[in-house]
């Protein structure tokens, strides 16, 4: 033992020497063949051997408890799971808002202004009460509310309170949408609730989508597809009331292409711009003109685009709307001719002018070199047709000769120095004057002046020769209505009474008498309209004949007749219309002359000019100076 241990160290001694240390030497001593193989003893199997054998072969041993207890821990997992999936996925939870319904009836279309009717219905189906509940509703845009159509109503929060299980609690919505057709509008209810011993919060959304049908107001826009540039013309916009409800505040707004220039409106625009008008509330059925006179200027085969809008107006602000109810657009291309020529008319430039019979008016024609070139040798014609021209009272001016042969005027180098010659770009305008009859036939009909205006010259360059434009107008003349008031005691197709002079307390009745003339053309959708004064009261008694019709909210009377005719009171009788009142004056009246009547109004459209007309008169008095029996001083109140 010693022996090897001593040999050992000198092998480690060696091995970890820097000096001693020497590679060991690649000796291989081949092993030599075992003859027989060596038998092992029985003495190698010790006991220990047969110890750790006997471990190796004892089959592990099962503990059965164990092996169950997992099994269950196992089945309960896969239970507990399941169970859990079928309850959140099913809904049948005791707090989810997969239990919680919310269930809105209403029409999937609505007309555009038209009150949307909603009945929106909450149910619990949880285990538990929901605890404040509470409602909120989100409008689109648009929308305004049913009392009030010029309010805004873009949200809406109504209280619940508490709903029990398997409670249904039901809410109904009014409101108005507005919109163009076609359009999808959503409405989205939220429902926030509480539960009973709990801090937290739910919520449960629905949506809500109702389509917008017929729109309730229609545009349409009447101007010419063609128009000559640096020309004024007029563009008409019509309206129309769809809805079967009155529209409140209505607005129509304009956007004007490019290059023009708006330079009046009727009626007036709000704006700067000349492109919004306020229209007030629209009636179903109603109908509204809104004519624009501008110039457009371009370049030749130009095409330009006007759009209109309407819409209800924002109650922030009431000459802007937010949402479109109608739109429509019309396209026009301009025309630049050689020569621009022009008819005005009382500084007007328009195919048709209206005047009253007899009045004058002062005419020009505008001309433009627009060629490249100059012209020379320039004649300007005029020719009026027509019955109603007043043939003396045309006079022509800067040098033009009237012919009233022919009844035309002519400009020409030799009497108009601006028509010698004319560069490329140079202007000018002559002048004339002339009128109508002032009494015209009453069996004329649809009365018109019509002027025609040419322009030759010779171009001085590219070998184009003449040069020849021409441009056309007329006046039509306005029919004149005549309205007179009166008052009488004596006399009218009613029996009067009462004291007169009248005195304070006591009741005197009156008859009114509305009468209408008409000279030329027939008159449409004429109305007469009237306010009673303080103390008078309608007696319900009119002449059968006519519709007269008294509005007790405010006090107002009105005559509506089909048509008034042409010659009215001249060819053909007078419309006459009678009605009966009564006065019962305050002791505060004493000394005075009380009005009967106020605010006395005529309108109607003229058939023949399309243009409105419109007439006032004054108030009607006690004094009754067209009745026969009248007595100076029977209109004062007495004692």
């Amino acid at each position: 033992m010693h022996e090897d241990e001593s040999k050992v160290g000198e092998l480690n001694d060696e091995l970890y020497s820097r000096t001693q240390y020497h590679p060991p030497e690649d000796k291989r001593t081949p092993i030599e063949p075992v003859e027989q193989a060596v038998e092992v003893g029985d003495t190698f199997r010790g006991p220990k051997l047969e110890e750790l054998l006997q471990h190796e072969l004892i089959p592990t041993t099962e503990h059965p408890l164990v092996k169950k207890i997992f099994i269950l821990a196992l089945s309960f997992c896969l239970l507990a799971g399941a169970v859990a999936a079928f309850i959140y996925f099913g809904g049948g939870n005791f707090i989810s808002s997969k239990n919680v319904d919310i269930t809105v009836n209403g029409p999937v279309s609505i007309s555009a202004g038209d009150p949307l009717d909603l009945s929106i219905i909450l149910t619990n189906k949880n285990n538990a009460d929901l605890q404040l509940a509470t409602m909120t509703i989100d409008y689109p845009e648009g929308t305004r509310t049913f009392e009030d159509q010029t309010v805004a109503l873009s949200h809406q929060k109504i209280a619940i309170g508490s709903v029990g299980l398997g409670q249904n609690v039901t809410k109904n919505i009014k409101a108005v949408l507005f919109g163009q057709t076609g359009d999808i509008k959503e409405i989205k209810i939220t429902v926030e609730y509480g539960l009973k011993g709990s801090n937290a919060s739910f919520n449960k959304t629905k949506i809500y989508q109702v389509a917008v049908g017929v729109t309730p107001i229609t545009l349409t826009v009447d101007e010419p597809q063609k128009v000559t540039s640096g020309d004024t013309f007029t563009t008409t916009l019509n309206i129309l009331a769809n809805s079967t409800n009155i529209l409140k505040n209505v607005v129509v707004r304009g956007e004007y292409p490019y290059g023009y220039s708006p330079v009046s409106t009727t009626p007036n625009s709000v704006s700067t711009d000349k492109n919004v008008w306020v229209l007030g509330d629209l009636a179903p059925g109603d109908k509204r003109t809104i004519t624009v006179r501008g110039i457009l200027v371009g370049e030749n085969q130009d095409e330009r685009t006007f759009r209109f809008y309407a819409g209800i107006a924002n109650s922030d602000n009431p000459e802007k709307f937010d949402t479109s109810l109608a739109q429509t657009l019309e396209t026009i291309s301009l025309d630049r001719p050689n020569v621009g020529l022009k008819i005005n008319l009382n500084g007007e430039n328009i195919d048709t002018y209206v005047a009253p019979a007899g009045q004058n008016i002062q005419g020009s024609v505008a001309f433009t070199n627009n060629l490249s070139s100059a012209l020379t040798d320039s004649k300007i014609v005029i020719k009026f047709s027509g019955a109603p021209l007043d043939r003396f009272t045309v006079r022509a001016q800067n040098g033009g000769f009237y012919n009233s042969s022919d009844n035309s005027i002519t400009w020409t180098k030799d009497n108009t120095d601006s028509l010698k010659i004319l560069e490329p770009g140079d202007s000018g305008a002559v002048f004339f004057n002339f009128s109508s009859l002032a009494d015209l036939p009453t069996s004329t009909k649809n009365p018109e002046i019509k002027i025609q205006a040419s322009f030759v010259g010779t171009s001085q360059g590219g070998g184009m020769g003449d040069t020849a434009v021409s441009d056309s107008s007329s006046v039509k003349i306005a029919s004149q209505v005549s309205l007179s008031t009166k008052a009488y005691y004596s006399k009218g197709p009613f029996l009067n009474k009462g004291p007169l002079p009248p005195k304070a307390e006591k009741i005197t009745t009156y008859t009114i008498t509305f009468n209408l003339g008409n000279t030329q053309n027939d008159i449409e959708t004429p109305i007469v309209t009237a306010v009673l004064g303080p103390n008078v009261k309608w007696m319900s008694a009119a002449t059968s004949s006519e519709k007269i019709i008294y509005n007790p909210n405010n006090n107002t009377v009105t005559w509506t007749l089909d048509k008034l005719v042409s010659g009215a009171g001249f060819s053909a009788p007078l419309r006459t219309a009678s009605f009966q009142i009564s006065l019962t004056p305050s002791i505060g009246q004493i000394n005075s002359i009380p009005n009967l009547i106020n605010n006395i109004q005529f309108s109607g459209t003229d058939t023949f000019t399309g243009k409105g007309i419109n007439l006032t008169n004054q108030s009607v008095t006690t004094t009754l100076s067209s009745d026969p029996r009248f007595v100076q001083g029977n209109d004062v109140v007495v004692k």
